[in-house]
């Protein structure tokens, strides 16, 4: 059986929990984990954050958003990297790890 993918947009103008909030949120109900994290420039006058979601059978956990500073991953307890990519936060440009 195939797997089925989605994505699911954000404004730039957010902050990291609203972010996560979201994020969560959409793999609830796509019950969807997250796969890939990247920016969306091509919808003015707003930039978005792009997610894109694989279908599971199982609940996706929920995702933890960190930012990554001087190329340090964030290691968090009981958490597991699932992706990097660059999210917008409050309107700036990040780079981010996504850890479940």
């Amino acid at each position: 059986m195939a797997n089925f993918t989605t994505v699911a947009f954000v404004e730039d103008d957010l902050t990291l929990p609203d972010i996560e909030s979201r994020l969560n949120d959409a793999q609830r109900r796509f019950r969807a984990s997250v796969l890939a994290i990247s920016l969306c420039t091509k919808f003015p006058p707003k930039r978005y954050t792009c997610f894109t979601l694989e279908e599971t059978k199982v609940p996706a956990g929920a995702i933890v958003l960190r930012e990554i500073v001087d190329e340090q991953i964030p290691v968090l307890p009981d958490k597991t990297l699932v992706c990097i990519g660059d999210c917008y936060v409050a309107g700036q440009a990040l780079t981010v790890a996504a850890l479940r």
